[in-house]
């Protein structure tokens, strides 16, 4: 409402402001000539009607009537400097202020006798004058933006004294004395000031004397105004926006409503009163009182009083003041008023002198929270309290209101108070209703439910405590707190569910702060449950904190949420979980915090250069706590986990680190070191506790640092372990940029897992390192390996045996003498593979290296009769074989090409001797021989899981500083297809044969497979802007070069209806590409140097009804060797079939066929027999792999040919039932899952589709998914109910039998009856489901058992064990 009237009244000026200024009629009268002084009039104020608007110029000359009478009219101030205090109702020379003028005779019969008309001014001038002037109804506004000083009104005798004139405007002198002072009787009737903003105050003062003819002030009103104030004059006593002063006489009906008032010694100070509103105000910041209604002796207060609606904020004395109420007062209404930051010493919020007899009501107000008897001690203590009514400007806090009641906020931006509803009501408990969720968390009762039904904010504190159990049911919405305010569990429960977020408006502390027990024994004393849905957001999502002694004992807190650390308002980085490193018991029932496998935990980085100001962590841990992590979390941060204390037990989940890698980490005590770890351990002085961490499982990566680190945090900080602590890796996946793991201390606690760097230095006893299976990682911990009782064990990468017979003889020095310092680092892993593989490693091999270990290594034994197997060790040593196949370093060309093949050694050793030092088999001057060979060159297999670095020195004049930009090195793989790399190029310096210094350069790559390398110097490069649909630029220019042949090009977004199809070239024709070819790059290397400007423009087509014409590429290895491959479209439309045709050449035959997808993905192939197969063509292109090898030799390099199982690989690989998992690799020993099994027989059956699968945890996009499905369809598979199958879990040899069984039943293959389980010694273990399938794999000897007498009927099938089981089944 109050905005509503500013708004039409300021327009109401404007619009007058713009009318001409004309003369102002004065009833009858003529005006004035002149200004005071005989100064010149200023000009005219504009009048429109009954609207006289003002200038500062001529303002108070209108106020004095200069202009005509302002009786009735409205002045509206125009926009200007007002300077003056504007003065009111007096007394002046001009006619058009209907100024009375009397003589100074009264008598009782006369009264007063006004002067005749023609005035002596002569003698006026020598005497006292009594004048009298009435102004009524007049309002007051201004245009926008005016600010005006203020009003005063003054009634009474004026005189000067003491060098300080007064100013007589009726016979335009100064006084200087009271022989020519003057009485002046001015009435204010029926004045508004409206909306005006003010910044001094409005002052009537009325001491006029008792005669007859006395002044009166009636019916002042005060409406929308805004009174700033002056912080500088609050403590200046007379200093309030709307003061009256009187001894005797009243004011009557004075209004004050809708007004802002701030900055005043009082606000509101009426002295002298017989009728008094004040509602809808605010009032703050005053030095003493917001509202004063005082009185003096002689006029006591009267008449009716009501202050209401007004909001009284930070009075400095009390809000409400009354001097002494006399027993006129009618009534004395005080309802619907906040006073809130308000009271004097002793607390008081409203006090009076004397109260009168009659009505008095202070009920429905809020007292700031204040005791009653405190805060209203000379009144009755009101019975009801909270404001139940009114409409305000300002916002309200809920909290303000009593019970039932709330705040509304309506379209004029105004706040209502009304009934509490589910439309209105913040939150409710069962059925009843809150205004604000803080007063809904007070009144819950044990057990209780909050539920949420707004999203709020601003909220204060909320404390959880007395024991009480609350659930928050958070019912989609958010809980926003004020700066350094959050929920607080205490001695209670809070249980936070549905789905929504909470979270700190300005980061600060924590969302939620958890204080425990002082006692040991406290179980569930502060507990927290954070719901799968709910999202905590803030400078930490929980933070448990201490309580007096540094405990926090019976705390609880279970994360099934997400919490999201927000960096604060210092730029401090975020810890998202943090426990604080004061809590130090480690005994009794010590904090406990379990991240749930549903959870997600991230953190943000600071943004300070300080590394540990900016350093942010997922988890936080100082204090002790104990900790579980379930498999499924996630998490991330600066650091992940910053461990300083506390028991850690981690099951699985993904943690990764992008955090700066800092080593030493930089001691800060008050947060987390930065380390850039997905792990890190940092104790330092302030926190020296024990730290205990297992590691059962979860995948932890760190982009620039270690994946698992574990230091001191400075010179004299002391070790991290030096309280005590244990280290547990049982297993999981570690991968860094740095490395895998880093501990300074040197403890030897890994016992499993997979690293993209050797763990060696770290394991525990009787574990080796070997090949990873899983993809990614090159290293995998596994048990050490025995023959009888001779230790085997893999050996770092040696030294390279280089040939350089096919380099010309005068490059020869130069390439052997580079090529013979290549080194390289992962061949080692797969040397623990075959370390680990008792066909590669046999009993034969352990009695040839006991005679080696006597006849080479002198090795007598313990007794001195010959060496025992406890007396040697076995070691794998891996190398590389490295043939130059050619070389050229002109200016025109610039290649070199080797062929590397990993090889391996297989040595004999005393069994003392360590791996890691030089093993010497063929000691030269100053050496000792303390290896001797016992298998030599022999091929070494490499999973393609396992990625090995090459770092390889170039040789001399190859390559200058500027061609290091340009070397790349491509490598053929065995399928025709070949793969680009851009090494990374150092430069060092040697001393040359002559005593010089020289440069050289070192090129480091890495790769997952052996066969040809061209290192080659190709400037090859070209800069392309693509263009959007609508021809603008799709992003910035794109530059390529070699390492990027194969990739895919981007994808413009089509028009509405139709798809994208590929690119077109500027100058190269219609032709459209969907990936970077050689032939593609050279076209535009020819374009970049021709000085054309690169364009790509995209292509689109609209798909037909049956599903499209759009071609996407078939590329094929061009000339592959030993054989022949074409296809039937070199280019096909997504879901149409491409034949491919191989034709090994004679004595040949086909090795390896592969059709992948551009995004990585391997397409399922059919075969058609007779060399023919097909595949579906997909939404992208598709690149074709080949590779031929002898006719009846295997390409697996893992697969020995006297291995027990290479008859059994062979047939299943001829019969393309199973494939291998790399180039060269078979992995007999890796587990079979029940995905696989199935995908073996569906593929058998020459993939026919099914009926979609029924089983919920197996994607649509799985290559196992149709397999499924159709195994489920004819009864092959059945799953584990509930619509469960798990298709990556190892599959065991009863399951598979049970499969096999069923699929035989389901070809209608011949049943040789059952077998008898009872000849194996482990016959009564086969569970009682698969009884049946196991007497009929043992019967149709599918299943021929171990040969120790076993079948292992719960044991994981192995690749080989399947292979073998197929084998039987079908080549009968």
């Amino acid at each position: 409402m109050r905005k509503k009237l500013l708004a039409l009244l300021l327009t109401l000026c404007m619009v007058l402001s713009l009318l001409p200024v004309t003369a102002m009629a004065v009833e009858g009268n003529v005006s004035q000539e002149t200004g005071y002084g005989n100064a010149a009039l200023p000009a005219a104020p504009a009048v429109t009607g009954d609207v006289i608007t003002v200038t500062p110029e001529n303002a108070q000359y209108t106020l004095d009537g200069a202009y005509g009478s302002i009786d009735g009219k409205t002045i509206c101030f125009s926009g200007g400097d007002y300077t003056d205090v504007l003065v009111l109702a007096r007394p002046t020379k001009f006619v058009g202020s209907n100024t009375e003028y009397y003589n100074g005779e009264w008598t009782s019969e006369k009264g007063w006798e006004p002067v005749k008309p023609n005035i002596d001014w002569e003698q006026l001038t020598s005497t006292i004058c009594y004048y009298n002037r009435k102004v009524e109804n007049v309002t007051f506004t201004a245009e926008e933006g005016v600010v005006l000083p203020g009003f005063s009104y003054s009634s009474g005798h004026v005189y000067g004294q003491n060098g300080a004139p007064a100013y007589d405007h009726v016979r335009d002198m100064e006084i200087v004395d009271t022989n020519r002072s003057y009485h002046a009787y001015s009435s204010l009737k029926n004045i508004t000031f409206q909306g005006l903003t003010i910044s001094g105050q409005v002052f009537l003062q009325n001491y006029s004397g008792n005669q007859s003819m006395e002044a009166v002030v009636s019916g002042i009103t005060f409406d929308g105004c805004t009174f700033t104030g002056d912080a500088s004059k609050m403590d200046t006593a007379t200093f309030a926006a709307v003061k009256t002063g009187a001894d005797s006489r009243y004011f009557t009906n004075i209004t004050v409503k809708n007004c802002s008032i701030k900055n005043y010694y009082q606000g509101v100070y009426i002295q002298g009163v017989d009728g008094l509103t004040v509602e809808n105000c605010v009032i703050e910041n005053t030095r003493h009182n917001s509202i004063a209604v005082q009185s003096s002796t002689s006029n006591p207060v009267k008449g009716a009083v009501l202050i209401q609606e007004n909001v009284l904020k930070n009075a400095q004395d009390r809000a409400i003041r009354f001097g002494d109420m006399g027993s006129d007062v009618t009534s004395i209404l005080i309802n619907n008023n906040v006073m809130v930051g308000s009271g004097d010493t002793a607390g008081e919020l409203i006090k009076a002198g004397t109260l009168p007899p009659g009505a008095i009501s202070l009920e429905n107000n809020y007292w700031d929270g204040k005791e009653l008897s405190t805060a209203v001690q000379t009144f009755s203590v009101p019975k009801s309290t909270g404001i139940i009514s009114g409409t305000f400007f300002i916002e309200l806090d809920p909290a303000w209101c009593a019970e039932g009641y709330t705040v509304v906020r309506d379209g004029d931006g105004n706040y209502t108070v009304v009934n509490l509803s589910a439309d209105n009501a913040a939150a409710r408990i069962n059925e009843k209703y809150y205004a604000t969720l803080a007063a809904a968390t007070a009144a819950a009762k044990d057990g209780e439910t909050v539920t949420l039904l707004e999203t709020t904010t601003d909220n204060p504190a909320i404390v959880v405590n007395n024991g009480r159990k609350i659930t928050l049911d958070l019912a989609g919405h958010e809980i926003g707190f004020a700066e350094n305010s959050y929920f607080i569990v205490e001695n209670g429960a809070l249980n936070v569910t549905g789905s929504g977020k909470i979270y700190e408006q300005v980061p600060y502390t924590a969302v939620i702060t958890m204080v425990g027990s002082n006692e040991t024994s406290a179980s569930e004393y502060s507990v927290l449950t954070v719901g799968e849905n709910v999202v905590l957001e803030g400078y930490s999502g929980v933070l448990l904190d201490k309580n007096g002694n540094n405990t926090s004992y019976g705390t609880v807190v279970t994360i099934n949420g997400t919490i999201h650390g927000k960096k604060d308002a210092g730029g401090y980085g975020s810890p998202s979980i943090s426990v604080n490193g004061t809590i130090n018991a480690t005994e009794g029932n010590v904090p406990k915090i379990t991240i749930a496998s549903t959870a997600e935990i991230t953190s943000e980085r600071g943004d300070s250069q300080n590394n540990n100001k900016a350093a942010s962590a997922g988890v936080y841990a100082a204090g002790y706590a104990e900790w579980e992590i379930e498999d499924g979390a996630k998490l991330s941060g600066n650091d992940v986990l910053s461990i300083k204390s506390g028991k850690f037990t981690i099951k699985g989940g993904t943690f990764t680190a992008d955090g700066p890698f800092i080593d030493p980490a930089e001691a800060f005590n008050n947060g987390t070191e930065s380390t850039g770890a997905a792990i890190s351990i940092t104790n330092n002085n302030s926190y020296a506790r024990n730290v205990e961490l297992t590691v059962e499982g979860g995948t932890f990566t760190s982009l620039n640092g270690y994946a698992l680190y574990e230091s001191d945090t400075a010179a004299n900080q002391g070790n991290a372990l030096k309280v005590g602590g244990t280290f547990e890796v049982l297993g999981g996946a570690f991968s860094g940029k740095a490395g895998a793991v880093s501990s300074k201390h040197g403890e030897k606690f890994i016992s499993g897992g997979h690293f993209t760097f050797n763990p060696g230095a770290y394991l525990a006893k009787d574990k080796m390192v070997a090949a990873s299976t899983e993809k990614g990682y090159t290293y995998m911990v596994t048990n050490q390996v025995k023959v009888g009782e001779t230790e085997v064990a893999p050996a770092p990468d040696a030294a390279p045996a280089v040939d350089v017979t096919k380099i010309p003889e005068g490059s020869q020095i130069d390439v052997q003498t580079a090529i013979e310092n290549a080194t390289s680092s992962g061949l080692d892993a797969a040397a623990g593979s075959v370390a680990s593989d008792s066909n590669a490693v046999t009993k034969e091999m352990a009695e040839t290296a006991l005679t080696k270990a006597k006849e080479e290594l002198q090795v007598t034994g313990t007794e001195g009769s010959g060496p025992a197997a406890a007396d040697i060790k076995l070691v794998v040593q891996p190398y590389m074989e490295i043939k130059a196949e050619s070389y050229s370093a002109t200016e025109a060309e610039k290649t070199l090409q080797v062929e590397i093949t990993p090889k391996y050694n297989l040595l004999v050793v005393k069994a003392e001797t360590s791996v890691d030092a030089p093993l010497i088999t063929n000691p030269g001057t100053g050496e000792t021989k303390n290896a001797a060979v016992v298998e030599e060159e022999k091929d070494l297999p490499v999973d393609r899981n396992t990625r090995v670095t090459i770092s390889f020195q170039l040789p001399k004049g190859f390559i200058s500083g500027t061609d290091a930009a340009n070397l790349y090195v491509v490598h053929t793989k065995k399928d025709g297809t070949t793969e680009t790399y851009k090494p990374t190029v150092t430069e060092a310096e040697q001393e040359s044969a002559t005593g010089t210094t020289e440069k050289i350069y070192i090129a480091t790559f890495t790769t997952n497979g052996f066969s040809p390398f061209l290192f080659k110097v190709d400037e090859r490069t070209a800069s392309v802007q693509f263009t959007d649909k609508d021809g603008g630029a799709l992003d910035s220019a794109v530059t390529y070069t070699p390492a990027d042949v194969g990739k895919a090009l981007p994808e413009a977004e089509a028009p509405s209806g139709q798809k994208f199809r590929g690119w077109k070239f500027t100058a190269l024709g219609d032709t459209v590409y969907q990936t970077l070819t050689e032939a593609l790059l050279s076209e535009l290397n020819a374009l970049r140097l021709s000085g054309t400007s690169i364009t790509a423009t995209p292509v689109f087509y609209t798909p037909s009804s049956g599903g499209g014409s759009m071609a996407y590429d078939v590329i094929v290895p061009a000339d592959p060797e030993n054989g022949i491959i074409t296809v039937s479209d070199t280019s096909a439309s997504p879901g149409s079939t491409v034949t491919i045709t191989v034709k090994p050449d004679e004595g040949y035959a086909l090795s390896g066929l592969t059709v992948t997808a551009q995004d990585g993905s391997e397409l399922s192939l059919s075969d058609l027999g007779n060399g023919r197969y097909a595949f579906t063509m997909p939404e992208s292109p598709v690149a074709i792999g080949v590779s031929f090898g002898k006719a009846g030799e295997l390409p697996f390099a893992d697969v020995a040919a006297n291995a027990w199982y290479h008859e059994a690989v062979q047939y299943v690989y001829e019969n393309g039932m199973m494939l291998g998992t790399g180039e060269t690799s078979f992995s007999p020993e890796t587990k079979l899952t029940r995905g696989m099994a199935v995908t073996i027989l569906h593929r058998l059956e020459k993939e026919p589709a099914a009926a979609p699968n029924p089983f919920t945890d197996v994607a649509d996009s799985a290559y196992y998914n149709e397999a499924i499905a159709w195994g489920a369809e004819n009864g092959i598979v059945n799953g584990f109910g509930n619509n469960i199958f798990r298709p990556d879990s190892s599959i065991t040899r009863e399951e598979f039998a049970a499969i096999l069984c069923r699929y035989a039943q389901y070809k209608g293959m011949e049943d040789s009856g059952s077998g008898d389980l009872s000849a194996f010694t482990d016959g009564d273990k086969v569970g009682s489901w698969a009884v049946e399938y196991m007497r009929w794999a043992v019967g149709n000897r599918v299943i021929n058992g171990n040969g120790d007498g076993t079948l292992r009927p719960a044991g994981t099938a192995t690749r080989a064990e399947a292979a073998q089981m197929l084998k039987n089944m079908l080549a009968k």
